[in-house]
Formats: C-alpha cells, structure tokens, sequence
C-alpha cells in the first residue's frame, strides 16, 4: 500500500505532462498550418492580380471553342484546344445526337489563379455558361437560361498554344470530395492537390 501511494503522485504528474506536451505540439501544428495558408493565399493572390486576366481570357475561349458549332462540324479542332494526353483518354468531346447543343457564351465570374508558369498553369474559376440547341443542319431550335459551372483547368504549353491537360468539375462543392476519390489516377496526377481552402471552390468576385 505504501509503495502504490507514493507512486501514484509521480504517475498523474507524468501523465498531465504527456497530455501538456501533445496539446502544445498540437498548437505548434496549427499554428505553422495557419501561416503556411496565409501564406499559400498571399502567393496565389499576387499571381492572380498579375495574371487574372489572361486566364479568364484562356478559360472563356477553351469552353466556348470546345461546345462551338464549329466544333460539332468539325471535331479534329479539339486538337487545338486540349493536350495530347487529353486526347488518348477521350476521342473528342462531342456526342453523336440528334441535335447539337452549342455554347453560345462563357464569362469568367471569379478566377483565382494557383499556380503560373511557362510550361503550367493551374486556375479555379467559375462561369456563367449559355447554352443553345441547334439541329445536325445548324438550324437554331432555341436558348437555355445561363448556368454556374465551377472547375478546376490545368492548361499545358503545347507547340507554343496553351492547351486544356485536365479539368475536375467543382461546381457542386459536396460532391467534389466524391467525385475526387472516382477520378482516374491520371487527372489527379495532372491536377496535382485540391485547394487547399474548400471555401474557395464557391468564391465570387
């Protein structure tokens, strides 16, 4: 009895301070996560400011030349617009159906740019899309109220022409931990890490 009772004080007093110890190191993690997304969004804001315009520019022509009624003509344009490897995952983008749904108008709402440089560059944005539906002839049959489409682009220079390498939809932010998990091993090696604040996948400017 007397040796549990002289032991006992010792073992609470360890056990606090084991518990002391991993609650510090947990603030110290938090604490270094915390400046490292301050500065992750700092870097991104500054390459956004520089760069914002020209990839809204690049994200509004590839989904108007990718649904365009020339594109539906003419299906072999879709080598100019994505990148090789894009183009041995899929044939092109464009169904066989009985009409042709077009798109009329893309405009860039929110674009925030994560990564720019020479050879890559990676952007979130969200757009306003219009879409029409035509007959096979190119006869117009009508419009459709303008949708929200949110994604990630990855755009590769390719033969001196940015070029779309891969896009992962984002517009519905409770899917997108999902739909990440089904996505092919090779869109996620071209995409590289998610944003790293889920908040940023609904932002408007």
């Amino acid at each position: 009895m007397t040796t549990y009772w002289s032991t006992a004080p010792k073992v609470n007093f360890l056990h606090r301070l084991l518990i002391y110890l991993l609650l510090g190191l947990f603030v110290i993690g938090c604490s270094r996560d915390s400046l490292s997304l301050q500065s992750t969004r700092e870097y991104e804001d500054s390459l956004t400011a520089l760069h914002g315009a020209s990839v809204s520019d690049l994200v509004e022509r590839f989904i108007t030349n990718w649904g365009s009624i020339e594109a539906h003509r003419n299906p072999e344009m879709t080598e100019d617009l994505v990148s090789s490897k894009w183009l041995e995952q899929f044939a092109d983008g464009l169904d066989d159906e009985p009409y042709w749904v077009v798109t009329e108008s893309a405009t860039v709402q929110h674009v925030r740019v994560l990564e720019y440089d020479p050879a890559r560059i990676k952007a979130l944005a969200c757009l306003d899309v219009v879409h029409a539906r035509y007959s096979t002839d190119g006869e117009f049959i009508e419009v459709y109220p303008a949708t929200e489409m949110c994604g990630i682009f990855v755009f590769a220079l390719e033969e001196g022409n940015w070029k779309v390498a891969a896009f992962f939809n984002t517009t519905v932010p409770e899917n997108v931990a999902r739909d990440w998990n089904l996505a092919p091993e090779w869109l996620k090696a071209a995409i590289g890490d998610l944003p790293h604040d889920p908040s940023m996948l609904r932002e408007r400017d």
